[in-house]
Order: structure tokens, then sequence, then C-alpha cells
């Protein structure tokens, strides 16, 4: 009895090394300033197309239809930003959805879509990723973005990964992130950015 005991305890001491590990590396990310990346003139919808490309074997593990759409015209299509940064935040809501509004491996629809618009403080990108899941409870919506805070413990989630596309979109990107769910009904994120982003 007491070698199995010690071999359960050894085992949850593992288990928690390890997830101490990922939650340090998580608390790291999300300083944006140890985040180096380089900025670099892109076309943006082939950019998206790279990271989905990047999720398409999770995608087909968690049985999600990822599909991308797009209507920009060619001109319009330029982005001066920076690769790094938007593969962790779309790697990031991706993952997101696979974790939360489809548990278990369920499956479902998630389409992400990429627009433009131009308002006073010049053109920008909205970059939108949609699912029809489970959604989000109403109390839990003005918390998905702070640090720590998660509904996922018991599914390896740290609650840093939300905190961590708020940082980046914010101050790398220079841009807004808006996120509406209802319970049932699904959730869908809309990030916005400028064309040319600032030094």
């Amino acid at each position: 009895m007491l070698v199995a005991d010690l071999l359960e305890t050894a085992d949850l001491m593992q288990k928690n090394i390890v997830r101490a590990h990922t939650l340090i590396q998580s608390f790291k990310n999300l300083s944006v300033s140890q985040i180096v990346d380089t900025k670099e003139t892109l076309g943006l919808p082939a950019v998206v197309e790279e990271i989905l490309a990047l999720f398409s074997i999770q995608a087909r593990q968690a049985k999600l239809d990822v599909t991308f759409t797009h209507t920009l015209p060619e001109p319009q299509r330029t982005w001066a930003g920076y690769r790094g940064h938007l593969s962790r935040i779309l790697l990031n809501l991706l993952t997101n959805v696979e974790r939360y509004a489809y548990p278990d491996g369920t499956g479902g629809q998630v389409a992400v879509t990429l627009d433009t618009h131009t308002d006073h403080q010049g053109p920008h990108f909205l970059l939108t990723v949609r699912d029809w899941g489970c959604g989000i409870a109403p109390e839990n919506v003005p918390h998905v973005f702070d640090a720590f805070f998660t509904t996922g413990r018991g599914k390896g989630g740290t609650g840093l990964g939300m905190a961590m596309v708020y940082n980046l979109v914010t101050e790398s990107l220079h841009g807004t992130i808006h996120l509406e769910s209802a319970p049932s009904q699904g959730t869908t994120v809309t990030v916005t950015f400028p064309h040319i982003v600032p030094d």
C-alpha cells in the first residue's frame, strides 16, 4: 500500500510540475515586451491562410470545420505588421474554440473572415473568428480578457491565453478586440487593427 501511495504522490507531483512550467511560460508570454517580432509588408489573406494551415491537423483531430473567407480587392490586401503576433492571436482564438466551444471533440463549424473598413483613424482590417458552440455565460463575458480568469482549469486552461491575446492586439498591433457570446449560441471575436501598424 505504501508503494502505491508513493507512486500516486510522485505522479501528482510530476503533473503539478508540468502545470507550473506551463503556467510560468504562459505568464512570461503575457508580457508583450518579452515577445520579439519583425515588422513586414505582407499579403494579409495569405498570412491568415498560412496560420490556418498550421492549425489544420489540430482542427481535424477536434472535428472542426474551419472556413476562411474574404472579399478584399488586391490593393487592399497589403498589411505592414507582425506575422508572429498575428499567429499567436489567431492560433489562441482557434484553440479556445476547440477547448471551450466544442469540448471533448464534439466538433463543429468555425468561420474566419477578413474585411476592411475606413474611419477617422484610417483604414483598418477586421479579422473575425466565429463559432456556434457552447457560448459563454453572461457573467463571465466581462472577465474573458482578465489574467488568470478561466472556466477550464480541468481542461488545461491557465487563464492567460486571452489576456495575452488582448495585450498583443492592443499593444503590438495597436488595435482593438471585441467579444460577443451567449450560452448555446456561440461566440464571435472581432480583432480590428490598422493596415499599417505603427512602429
